[in-house]
């Protein structure tokens, strides 16, 4: 809308120029020479002298008044180019006048089906500037732990909201750091320090330096030993799990062969620690690790309560391996069956407190019918065994 009523502004102001230079050029006294000297053919020969009257635009001399031609003279003259121009101008359409105009300053209008090329926007502060170049905001202050001590060698890394590095500082010996920006807005500080949890944050910066104090959190650990309860025997490869308030495994590991567990990189907070190794019982509690540093908690276990003996037979008590031990309860329930070994031992594990029977037992009778004749010598092997062999 704009570039169209510049268009018939030109094209007025043209054309308001063109007619002030005809009224210019009727009302000179040498409008005749002027105007001979512009006609767009060549004037006739005899009117050189300037004898013959000057032409009007219509094609007749001042003299005659419109009455004919001088005597001797050619057809009539065309009117100059500045009288052709005026009358072209009135004739054209809008956008004729606009394209002529525009011809003549050297430009051309825009085509409307044709889309003009896309205007470069200034780089803007997520483009992921690095240059120190220009820069004039500042974030300051320092860097501590939860105990409130300064952390040196600490790493701090400004960058924008598209990702870009800006700049990156590491804190001197009072902990101290100061980072520039390239203007106000807002950014990401990411810091890290080795023994530490990494903090990101997000920093707005204005006109006036900001002064932004960060605390890290320090990693902790969770150490100790499983032993077996009442004494100061390891226990070696116990299973031990670490679960978050929420009843989330965190973290889990295995005893070694002294009876030791270590769980590293923990967050400071309350746990629940479970450990579980055969024969014994499991065990779970809650253990408080500390925000920096280890903490340590040892584990004891319980041995599953269990009932062993040897099996004995013939006046000599010799062992019966293979004998068959029946565990019943006070109610004559069978809890448990098992059988001697070659020493004549026997083992019940996991027995709930309480008051048992013990049935002990051999084979049962095996029948066999034999026929001796003469004397001749017969064999014959019987075969002993329980009857779910």
């Amino acid at each position: 809308m704009f570039a169209e009523v510049l268009w018939l502004l030109l094209a007025l102001l043209s054309l308001f120029i063109i007619g002030l230079g005809i009224v210019l050029l009727r009302s000179r006294p040498d409008a005749d020479s002027t105007a001979a000297e512009v006609r767009s053919e060549p004037p006739d020969p005899l009117g050189s002298s300037g004898d013959s009257p000057a032409l009007t635009p219509g094609g007749t001399s001042s003299a005659d008044n419109g009455q004919g031609t001088a005597q001797g003279q050619g057809p009539p003259p065309w009117p100059t180019a500045e009288e052709q121009a005026g009358y072209a101008l009135f004739r054209m359409s809008h956008d004729e006048r606009a394209r002529l105009l525009a011809a003549a300053g050297g430009w051309a209008p825009a085509d409307p089906d044709v889309t003009p090329p896309p205007r470069t926007a200034r780089g803007a502060i997520g483009s992921g500037f690095t240059s120190p170049v220009g820069l004039s905001g500042q974030i300051r202050g320092y860097v501590r732990d939860s105990g409130g001590a300064v952390i040196t060698g600490a790493s701090l890394t400004l960058i924008d909201v598209a990702g870009g590095q800006i700049g990156r500082k590491v804190t001197g010996g009072d902990g101290s750091y100061s980072l520039s920006t390239p203007g106000p807005g807002s950014y990401f500080l990411i810091t890290r320090a080795r023994g530490h949890h990494p903090l990101a944050s997000t920093v707005t910066v204005s006109q006036q330096p900001v002064t932004l104090g960060i605390v890290l959190t320090g990693l902790a650990e969770l150490s100790g030993v499983v032993r077996v309860m009442g004494s100061q025997e390891p226990v070696p490869e116990a299973a031990l799990t670490l679960l978050d308030p929420r009843g989330e495994a965190v973290a889990s590991a295995k005893s070694d062969a002294r009876g030791r567990y270590h769980f590293p990189d923990l967050v400071g907070g309350i746990y629940t620690l479970a450990a579980s190794a055969s024969p014994f019982q499991p065990v779970a509690r809650l253990v408080t690790v500390a925000d920096t540093g280890e903490s340590s908690e040892d584990v004891e276990l319980i041995a599953g309560t269990f009932l062993c003996g040897t099996a004995l037979g013939g006046r000599d008590r010799r062992p019966v391996p293979d004998a068959r031990v029946t565990l019943l309860d006070e109610e004559g329930n069978v809890v448990g069956v098992a059988r001697t070994d070659a020493a004549g031992e026997y083992l019940f594990i996991d027995v709930p407190e309480g008051s048992y029977t013990l049935r002990a037992s051999g084979y049962p009778p095996v029948t066999a019918n034999v026929r001796v004749s003469g004397s001749e010598r017969h064999e014959h092997d019987l075969e002993l065994r329980h009857p779910d062999d």
